[in-house]
Formats: C-alpha cells, structure tokens, sequence
C-alpha cells in the first residue's frame, strides 16, 4: 500500500476516497498484527505452548481470527512481548500463555453463542468471562452459562466498564492510574447515552467522522475515580480526561465520564481526538512513526507553551486540526444546541485554531537530527495554510459586520 501522509489526511479532509483509505489503513494494521504473532510464534519454536497457540488460532474461522486481531487484549500481549523480546525469556513463555487463554476465551464464547458449553467454560474460575473485543460478555447463575452483548454504541463500539483491562492498574496511564469505583447501573446508563448523543451529533455534522470512529474505535474503557459530590476534593487535571495507547488498538480511555464535568462537548471532542490518534498510530504500525519519539530535545507546543516531544507534536497538529474542523462544523449546522454548549464548542475551537496562527512554519519547529520528510512538511503547511485562511476569512467578516 502506498499510503503517505497526504493521502493520509484526505480521510480527515473527507475526501471521495475517504471510506477507502479507511479500509486500506485497517486492512494494513491487521496484516501488521497478524505478522507480530507469527514472529512470535517463530521465536517461541519448539515450545510446547507455541504450538498450542499456532494450532487454537489455525482451528479459529476468519472472522473469530480478526476479532483477535483487532482486539486490544491481543494487541497488549503482542505489544508487551515486542518491548521485551531481547530482554527476558520469561516474556516470551508470559506473551504466549496470554495469547493462548485469549484464543481459547474466544473460541469458548463462540460455542457457547450456538448453545456448546465447552471445558474451558466449564473450568472458568470467574462467574463473568469478557471476550479479547470486549463486546460480549458470559455470565454464569446457578451453573448455567448466558451470552449477552456488553452495553456500547451502534453494537460496534463496547463501552467496558468491567473487563480485566479496565480494571487493571497502569501507573504511567493518566487515567487507569486513578481509583476504580464501582459504576452504578444508572451511571452506566448515563454515560453510554451521552456517549451515543455525541456520536449522533457527530454523524450529522460530519457523517465522515462519525465512519472513522466507528472504523478505529471499537472499545471505550471507562475509568469512574471519584463521585459527583467530592470532585471539588479532586486535583483538576485528574477531574476528567481521555487517552488511548498505540499497544491497545482501536480502544479509547475516559475518566470519570458519569460526572457532569465532562460535558456533552467535551465528549465529542475525546472520541475524535482519541480516535485520531488510533488513525495515527494505525499508520505508524505499517509505515513507521512520523519521526523520532525521544524526550530529550524537545520542540516548545504553540498550544501550551510547554516542551513536548517532537513525535507528540506532530500528533498534536493533525488531532487540533480535525477537532476545529468537526467544531466548526456543528456550529454552521442548524443543529438547535443550548446557549451553554454553543460557547463551550467557540471557546475550544479557538482554543484548537490558536497554534497555527503563530508567526512562524510550524514544520520548522521539530528538533531533529534530520528533517521531517516532504509528505509531513508538505501536510503540516497544507493545514496550517488552511487554518490561517479559515480565520483570515473570519477577521474579514467581523471587519465588515
């Protein structure tokens, strides 16, 4: 595939190819995925649980064989191996018993949807077994076995409020670094639905966008670490939020979604932009990363004022430029919103926009041994070129109103 960064940012610009370009992207991504694992079990000959593995994944149809692929679960156990491969052979043999419990949960929760309670099943220790996707859930009562669908959007998208990966403890994750409480049922009620008008709006305004979530985001992680009535107690920047991880494809993170500080805006603006970045780290599997990840020379963010690095810059861009562009979007539709989330939806827009207004090029502002390639310099100008016309238009306006 031949996907350069230009042709990337036309599935943000909505191009005709746009759905296309999406299937591509995907397409390439599971391929990437799908090569990891037989590396995997390539380095892991000759070991009884390897072929354990290679033999469940083979007897798997291709449509459970993609789910697996495309699941975070399974993306997190190859990831781990990978960053640990030359380091320790107790990874290895770790990465391939996860790998095969997650085979084996998939193929179990597959019989078990055509009534077959298999000794996997039968053997759980849980009362409650999640699929690798986080889309279907086992429950077991009085020693019977039901398969219900995990609560989401559009019956593409999970929302997990329960899984082994929601519940799990990161301490260099933003949100999964926080306290896990208990969700209530109303809560869960509350949030899928906010999440599920955000989304609404979103395919009204910007049908385009609302495919590209739905494409790239097949879980949200839902992270409740504090109640409504002690948030004031609570240190801001860890209040509400979002994420997602290059090693948990197509997942997205949001802390404390139930409080009503996480508005209806800002909802929209965590799925975009955390989808975006999927869309991004997508790419990067099959292509490499835009430049160098380092930390120690560290370009200054037009946005926060803040050194970041060079590689989180870049993301910073192209998310800041589809976030105004899905903004700007609601606000020219005649879409009736309240007085409140009009404001708060001009206020983040300008907030998004006011980085490509600085006087200089922003390709120029990477620190890096060497420069950025002619697709990224000629991408980063388009959109900044762009930006500068979108409010040279508006000043003029405002001069003639």
């Amino acid at each position: 595939m031949t996907l350069d960064l230009l042709r990337l940012m036309d599935i943000f610009d909505g191009r005709d190819d746009a759905a296309e370009l999406m299937a591509e992207l995907l397409d390439e991504q599971m391929a990437c995925t799908r090569a990891s694992l037989m590396s995997l079990l390539a380095t892991g000959k000759d070991r009884p649980v390897a072929d354990a593995v290679l033999s469940a994944y083979g007897r798997l149809d291709p449509v459970m064989q993609a789910r697996l692929l495309a699941s975070a679960e399974f993306g997190d156990a190859l990831a781990t191996w990978e960053e640990a491969r030359h380091k320790t052979r107790d990874e290895l043999e770790r990465a391939l018993d996860r790998l095969l419990e997650q085979i084996q949960r998939e193929d179990a929760l597959h019989r078990l949807s055509h009534g077959d309670v298999v000794a996997w099943m039968r053997d759980a220790p849980d009362d409650r077994v999640i699929s690798p996707m986080g889309d279907r859930v086992a429950i077991r009562e009085n020693g019977a076995w039901r398969l219900e669908r995990v609560p989401g959007l559009d019956g593409l998208i999970a929302v997990d409020f329960d899984s082994a990966l929601a519940r799990r403890h990161e301490p260099d994750s933003g949100t999964l670094s926080q306290p896990c409480l208990e969700v209530s049922a109303d809560e869960r009620e509350r949030i899928v639905a906010k999440l599920a008008e955000s989304l609404e709006l979103i395919d009204v305004c910007e049908p385009h966008f609302g495919l590209m979530i739905r494409s790239f985001v097949r879980r949200i992680i839902v992270r409740k670490s504090v109640e409504q009535q002690d948030v004031e107690t609570v240190d801001q920047n860890f209040r509400v939020g979002s994420e997602s991880r290059p090693q948990q494809p197509g997942t997205i993170r949001l802390l404390n979604p139930q409080l009503t500080q996480k508005s209806f805006v800002a909802c929209m603006e965590s799925m975009l932009h955390e989808c975006v970045h999927n869309v991004l780290a997508a790419y990067e599997r099959g292509h490499g990363k835009f430049m160098d990840s380092g930390v120690v020379v560290r370009p200054v963010s037009p946005w926060s004022g803040n050194p970041i690095p060079n590689h989180s810059l870049a993301h910073a861009i192209i998310v800041y430029y589809v976030c105004h562009r899905l903004f700007d979007a609601i606000l020219r539709s005649p879409v009736d919103l309240p007085a409140s989330e009009r404001a708060e939806l001009e206020r983040r827009m300008g907030d998004f926009g006011a980085g490509f207004l600085i006087g200089q090029r922003l390709a120029e502002q990477f620190l890096l041994d060497e420069p950025p390639t002619d697709d990224f310099i000629a991408a980063i100008d388009g959109m900044q070129a762009s930006m500068r016309e979108f409010y040279a238009s508006v000043d003029a306006t405002l001069e003639v109103a």
